[in-house]
């Protein structure tokens, strides 16, 4: 689907569901196949033995790798959002799932990355219940999250990874959140 390529030359490119291992070497693949070339985000102990099968990380880092430490998450999105600001062409690329496992949300980073960034996010899929893969459609945030996840939400309903029983919510915690809040009548009874 290379039709749906995002016109700008700086833009997050997002890849979802993640359910397996296999989404990452297909992502490169999908990415080469369709002339992009990008750096992508992927969890720093992928970078050191025994994940990385002995190669000391640097085959992921010349390919593009950006070993993230998800035990310090504070900052990344500022690190993320300076190396946009650093290049007049950048493509960085995420799960924004975070893992391969089920979980009850999506990590919000990509959403404030883009925001902060004022770069595009490129809606990138595998859908192995399909297989197909491509970008689908490129979305501008606008800052209510709640308009904007719904959108992520529309493009991604029919999406099937490999192993649909292990995808996540497509929901991120700030949504979960507001979605929690309360609101109580003042004390005083004015409104």
């Amino acid at each position: 689907m290379a039709e749906n390529l995002p016109g700008a030359h700086k833009y997050l490119f997002i890849g979802a569901p993640h359910t397996s291992y296999w989404d990452f070497p297909i992502g490169l693949l999908m990415g080469k196949a369709l002339g992009l070339k990008f750096k992508f985000l992927m969890a720093e102990k992928f970078f050191h033995k025994p994940f990385n099968l002995g190669w000391g990380g640097w085959w992921l880092r010349k390919n593009g790798g950006i070993a993230v430490d998800r035990s310090r998450p504070n900052g990344l999105v500022d690190q993320v959002v300076a190396e946009f600001d650093a290049h007049d062409e950048l493509v960085i690329a995420l799960s924004p799932d975070g893992t391969t496992n089920k979980t009850d949300h999506w990590r919000s980073g990509f959403y404030y990355i883009a925001l902060k960034a004022n770069v595009p996010i490129a809606l990138g899929f595998l859908d192995y219940g399909r297989k197909i893969a491509g970008i689908g459609k490129t979305i501008h945030p606008i800052g209510n999250i709640e308009t904007d996840m719904n959108v992520i939400r529309d493009f991604y309903a029919d999406k099937r990874g490999k192993h649909p029983e292990r995808e996540s919510d497509i929901r991120i915690k700030q949504e979960r959140l507001l979605q929690a809040a309360v609101v109580f009548p003042r004390l005083d009874g004015e409104a």
